[in-house]
């Protein structure tokens, strides 16, 4: 578990001796030390995580919130739910439902950060993946790279039986997409309460693996 106290601190210097100053300009590693996914939940814009992440205080708010996580229900608070030096995953109750931010941080061969962020929503019929996007940030701006790095969530992928026209930029219904523990691939899958994923797909199952600085669709 992050220790919040040590999170708190390290936020409290990046405002305090950070402020103003350009993000591109932090290449010094004796003063700058290697970033985690925490300090990333800081820096990202406020535009990137979405309602209930914008302001620091949000946050702050749901690290700290973890504890109590399950007395948020209906407020649209979130609360982490589970942390690594790499993935934060944080979850907010709904009026109906739940929803998920999952942050993620991979290495390209430059040694640079490549964040992901994947949201989804859960009810108690499905969980559904609603995006997966990577940033990276370039000359102090965040600027999307999924489509250069990401082969997308595609129907075709998991070899549907129907095979009606299926739409091509959008991911399919109540597909499930979560990072693999200790690994940091990526598996999306089939997810609908009382029914059999195998009705449905030949393989209601993926993983993206990261490799070369991309993602690639692991064939069985």
């Amino acid at each position: 578990m992050i220790n919040y106290i040590s999170i708190l601190i390290q936020f409290l210097i990046l405002l305090s001796s950070c402020s103003g100053d350009s993000f591109s300009k932090e290449t010094d590693k004796a003063k700058y030390p290697e970033k985690t996914v925490a300090d990333y939940f800081f820096r990202l814009p406020k535009d990137l995580l979405g309602p209930g992440l914008k302001t620091d205080e949000q946050r702050i708010a749901a690290l700290l919130n973890s504890k109590n996580r399950y007395d948020l229900k209906g407020t649209g608070k979130y609360a982490l739910i589970e942390s690594s030096t790499n993935s934060l995953r944080l979850r907010a109750g709904l009026l109906e439902g739940s929803s998920e931010i999952v942050l993620a941080s991979w290495k390209n061969t430059e040694h640079s950060d490549i964040i992901g962020i994947i949201r989804t929503y859960s009810d108690a019929d499905s969980s559904e993946t609603v995006s997966l996007q990577f940033y990276k940030n370039e000359s102090n701006v965040w600027n999307e790279i999924t489509d250069q790095i990401f082969p997308g969530i595609k129907a075709e992928y998991f070899e549907p039986y129907d095979l009606k026209p299926l739409p091509k930029d959008s991911i399919p219904d109540h597909i499930y997409c979560s990072l693999i523990p200790n690994d940091n691939d990526i598996a999306c899958r089939f997810s609908l309460v009382g029914e059999n994923p195998e009705d449905y797909y030949k393989k209601p199952s993926i993983v993206y693996h990261w490799k070369k600085d991309r993602f690639i669709l692991v064939k069985e």
